[in-house]
């Protein structure tokens, strides 16, 4: 299984010096054919923009639009052979802007939150993640590289988790060591052992770990400590199996996930 075409995000003037570097040797490694570039500038909302002076309000819209252009730019040049499409567009919702875009990608590209908000404009992870309908691999700001050799896969008896092995299935063709981890008691031990035959049938190397002993609502801080033991530098989910809204309020492991930001996750809907 083979990615052939992927979208990622640019929310940033910092992408071709940081993002963009990494993001391309991925392409390279993983045989990606076609690139796209996101790169929507996010409008004010017009009643916030009715209380600056309309030629400041001109000169803010200007300056969004000479970054992207300053964006294609540096990207067409990095692209280095790759087919690059760029897409652009000044929008009131960046999120609604990406799902626009991803019918025609195997995989979004997003770089994970920080605390300030980004010259672009950040896209809402989860929204993102739930309306996709395709896998969203968001990774740390900080990566230097997008290598996935050993990759941690959070499991449980679920269609998120289950989706999640067959999305993560073109990442892992390149891991050393692949651990499918089912925490709790809502996976039996048949179970895992058919999760890791799924994948061991793909020519990986998986393995299963399981601890029944660690409650629900502990399995996200379970995971996460599994991926900083094992040193994992993928984690792979399926994706608010019980709700956003659930999560948001009780707490699991796709909102930690999307919170943490040492690790790239791989998570899907």
């Amino acid at each position: 299984m083979t990615l052939r075409s992927v979208m990622f995000h640019l929310d940033d003037g910092d992408a071709p010096l940081r993002f963009a570097p990494p993001l391309l040797q991925f392409a390279r490694d993983y045989q990606v054919r076609d690139l796209v570039a996101a790169a929507p500038g996010r409008l004010p909302d017009p009643f916030v923009a009715a209380a600056f002076p309309l030629a400041q309000a001109q000169a803010r819209e200007r300056e969004m639009y000479d970054l992207i252009e300053s964006l294609q730019e540096a990207l067409c040049e990095a692209a280095d052979g790759f087919a690059l499409d760029f897409r652009s567009a000044g929008v009131l919702d960046v999120t609604a802007y990406l799902l626009d875009q991803a019918a025609r990608c195997d995989l979004i590209v997003t770089r994970q939150h920080r605390a300030l908000d980004t010259d672009l404009g950040q896209a809402d992870l989860s929204r993102l993640v739930l309306q996709a309908g395709r896998p969203v691999l968001a990774v740390p700001r900080s990566a230097e590289t997008l290598r996935f050799r050993r990759v941690l896969i959070g499991y449980k008896r679920s269609r998120e988790a289950r989706l999640a092995l067959s999305a993560g299935l073109p990442l892992m063709s390149r891991a050393d060591r692949i651990l499918v981890a089912a925490l709790g008691e809502g996976t039996t031990a048949p179970q895992l052992a058919d999760a890791v035959d799924f994948l061991k049938g793909h020519g990986l190397p998986a393995e299963g770990w399981q601890n029944t002993d660690i409650a629900d609502a502990d399995a996200a801080e379970g995971l996460l400590q599994i991926a900083e033991d094992d040193d994992s530098d993928l984690i792979v989910a399926g994706a608010y199996s019980r709700g956003r809204l659930r999560e948001i309020v009780l707490g699991g492991v796709t909102h930690a996930l999307l919170q943490q930001t040492g690790r790239a996750c791989l998570l899907i809907h």
